[in-house]
């Protein structure tokens, strides 16, 4: 039986062996950070490989659950792209952690512990289970926010950070109760059995205050409008590395928890969640689109394109109630993750290599990059590319499918939405590029020291030429979304 628990989470052993690891190197030797980082890195890639692998070899495996642990090929999708997405931030956050972690090897620690806790939120079947991983998590990501202990933005960013998802978890614990009182079981499947006598009836309170809790308390957690407000300060003030591990990986584990929700325990409640749903990314998205238009920090930026790209994120979700093939519609969503995830973080790779030389996050530090360093320049294009949605990046074919889902299930207001979020989107990345290609730099600071050359260029491979293999991809994704 042990034996078996093993092999079936092995990814998950080993991120919580290597947890353990570190630890222990501070131990035996103290102050050594170089060991503790290797060991980091390996558990994540070793996670996001073997992971992916599974779910290569068989999207669509028959979901069977180990005690509140759903195994299926959602589970198997968003562990690859938690463990992967956390090997991309950790791989650059090395010099962050050595210039300014004191206790490197707890901060390691705290990455794994937060990584492990979002892979076991995306693989819960039991509300149980999903708050005490989603807690695990969120303790070490508010240790993380504020780990820049010498400036004051930085730990005023744990404080927000903690206060709002302490507000958001006890809104969704109370949204949990209410549930758990009408069903008597914390289980997914128990809970829409419950349910069932509702469909279709036009009062039912209970079963509506307990969904309208719980959307709101993950809502919270993937930034949607109107519980998106925490986001802009946070990502601002926490250190830019974790900022791209929140933008990415939370926000991964937040969308495949909402997924189970809805095709689960909610899906009942389908006529009236997946109005609220549409709301939602609707309002999200022109939220977050007009204040990009006004900000002046790169960081406030990329926190309201992320913000924005949550509403974009759970449009296919929206669309499974109206459209003709509702496993096509989900699966635009599981399509458009990993393509907002490579964007998304070699966006904040380049940021973070210019912010950690010229001391500043304020777009001015974009001045004239072109000629100090074309390769960062053309990098960053190609990733706002994707972001936007312009061809010939992958991002162009993840939001061509979230449109063709929309139309299909004749969401017309949302469509429209989309069209205008997408049309400001190019004004407010366009700031960026301005600044790179049409203002003369403000010094000549050399910008090669500790360059993530390397990475930014498989980051942009992977934009430009992931497009042929979208095909495949997709109709792996459409089987893992027939499985639930």
């Amino acid at each position: 039986m042990v034996l078996e628990l093993i092999r079936t989470f092995l990814p998950e052993f080993v991120v919580l062996l290597a947890a353990i690891g570190v630890l222990l190197f501070e131990i035996v030797r103290p102050g050594s950070s170089r060991s503790g980082f290797v060991l980091t890195v390996l558990a994540l890639g070793f996670a996001a490989v073997a992971n992916g692998l599974r779910y290569g070899l068989d999207p669509s495996p028959t979901p069977h659950d180990v005690g509140p642990l759903r195994l299926d090929g959602l589970s198997l999708l968003f562990r690859t792209f938690i463990g992967g997405g956390a090997l991309l931030v950790a791989l650059y956050a090395y010099p962050y952690l050595k210039q300014k972690v004191k206790a490197f090897n707890e901060f390691c620690f705290l990455y794994l512990t937060a990584a492990l806790g979002l892979m076991f939120v995306a693989m819960s079947s039991n509300f149980l289970m999903f708050v005490v991983a989603l807690e695990t998590a969120s303790l070490a990501m508010y240790v993380m926010a504020a780990s820049a202990r010498s400036e004051r933005a930085s730990v005023e960013a744990g404080i927000k950070f903690f206060l709002n998802s302490a507000f958001a978890t006890a809104l969704m614990l109370w949204g949990i109760s209410v549930l758990y009182g009408l069903s008597g079981t914390l289980d997914f499947d128990g809970v829409n059995s419950m349910l069932q006598p509702f469909a279709g009836r036009e009062i039912k309170p209970f079963p509506l205050l307990g969904m309208l809790a719980l959307i709101t308390g993950v809502g919270f957690k993937i930034t949607l409008f109107p519980f998106h407000l925490w986001a802009p300060d946070v990502y601002q003030g926490s250190p830019t590395p974790f900022t791209a591990f929140l933008a990415t990986v939370s926000k991964a584990a937040g969308i495949a928890i909402l997924i189970r929700i809805v095709v689960g325990p909610l899906h009942p409640l389908g006529k009236e969640l997946h109005g609220l749903l549409g709301a939602l990314a609707g309002f999200t998205m022109i939220a977050a689109s007009t204040a990009a238009l006004l900000q002046t920090d790169a960081k406030r930026l990329l926190a309201y394109s992320s913000i924005s790209h949550a509403g974009f994120l759970i449009v296919g979700l929206t669309a499974m109630r109206g459209a003709s093939d509702p496993d096509a519609a989900l699966a635009a969503t599981l399509f458009y993750m990993p393509v907002y995830i490579l964007a998304t973080a070699g966006a904040f790779i380049i940021l973070y290599h210019i912010e950690r030389h010229r001391k500043s996050s304020e777009l001015t530090i974009f001045n004239g990059l072109w000629k100090t360093s074309p390769f960062l320049t053309l990098a960053m294009v190609v990733f706002l590319a994707s972001l936007a949605g312009l061809p010939p990046t992958i991002g162009f074919v993840g939001k061509f499918f979230l449109f063709v889902q929309a139309y299909e299930a004749g969401m017309w207001m949302v469509l429209s939405v989309m069209v205008v979020a997408t049309v400001v989107s190019l004004f407010f990345y366009f700031k960026i590029v301005r600044c790179m290609l049409l203002n003369d730099p403000e010094d000549g600071l050399d910008l090669k020291g500790g360059s993530p050359g390397p990475l930014v260029f498989l980051l942009m491979l992977a934009v430009l030429f992931l497009i042929f293999l979208s095909g495949p991809f997709y109709d792996m994704c459409v089987k893992t979304a027939g499985a639930l």
